[in-house]
């Protein structure tokens, strides 16, 4: 009772499928083998902020955002709005 081609056929993917799990290396391996960047190599060096800078940065990020915020919700409401009316001038109609 042969089984033809398609039992060898799936025995060869099963050992071939076998030999590459050996072949595999583990994170930590490949974490290992690469190279790390020396600092002082560095393309770009970045001079520190003077706190009083941070704070202008902060205070303006947080302007940024929440106009940003206002923008959102004003858009949100006229999105609101418009369904709203849309929805009962529809509702009229029935």
């Amino acid at each position: 009772m042969g089984f033809g081609g398609s039992a060898a056929a799936m025995n060869d993917s099963l050992k071939r499928n076998r030999a590459m799990l050996k072949k595999r290396k583990s994170i930590a391996e490949i974490i290992s083998e690469r190279p790390r960047p020396n600092i002082s190599s560095r393309k770009y060096r970045y001079k520190k902020a003077s706190t009083e800078q941070l704070q202008n940065i902060r205070k303006r990020l947080q302007k940024e955002n929440s106009k940003r915020e206002k923008l959102k919700i004003l858009a949100f409401l006229v999105v609101v709005a418009t369904t709203a009316g849309v929805g009962y001038y529809f509702s009229l109609m029935l």
